[in-house]
C-alpha cells in the first residue's frame, strides 16, 4: 500500500496501475486493494464501468466481506449525486419530475377519453347540457 500511495503522490498513473494490477493478482482476497483501485478509477480518471467491474470483481473474490459491499454501495450513490448534479448543470428535469409529469398526462389523456365516451352515450335530447370538446 506504501508503494501505491508514492505513486499516487508523485502522479505516476502508469506506474500506479502497474503496481495495481500486480498487487490484485497476488492478494486477490484483499478488500482493501479492490476498494482502492476501484475508488482512484471513479475519482481520478471518471470511469465508472471501470471502477465497477473492479467493484464486482473484487466482489467475486471477497464475498463475505462487509467493507466490499458498503462500498460498492457507496460508489453506486456517487455515481448517482455526480448525474443528478450533471442534470442540474445543463438544467434538465430529473427522472422523477418526468416520470411523473408523464403518469399525469396519461392521466388526463385518460380522463379526456372518458368523458368523451361518456358525452356519446347521453341521449340525443335530454336536458343535461353537454359541452362538445373536440
Amino acid at each position: 500500500m506504501a508503494w501505491i500511495q508514492h505513486c499516487k503522490h508523485s502522479k505516476s498513473t502508469k506506474q500506479l496501475s502497474k503496481v495495481v494490477t500486480k498487487a490484485l493478482h497476488r492478494h486477490s482476497h484483499v478488500p482493501a486493494l479492490w476498494i482502492e483501485a476501484a475508488a482512484w478509477d471513479f475519482e481520478h480518471t471518471g470511469n465508472v464501468a471501470a471502477a465497477r467491474a473492479l467493484m464486482q470483481q473484487g466482489l467475486r473474490h471477497c464475498k463475505s466481506d462487509e467493507s466490499m459491499w458498503t462500498e460498492y454501495v457507496r460508489l453506486e450513490m456517487m455515481y448517482v449525486a455526480r448525474l443528478r448534479a450533471r442534470r442540474a448543470v445543463l438544467g434538465l428535469p430529473n427522472p422523477e419530475v418526468v416520470e411523473d409529469l408523464a403518469k399525469r398526462q396519461a392521466s388526463a389523456a385518460a380522463d379526456k377519453r372518458a368523458a368523451k365516451r361518456a358525452r356519446k352515450a347521453v341521449p340525443a335530447g335530454t336536458w343535461w347540457p353537454v359541452p362538445s370538446q373536440q
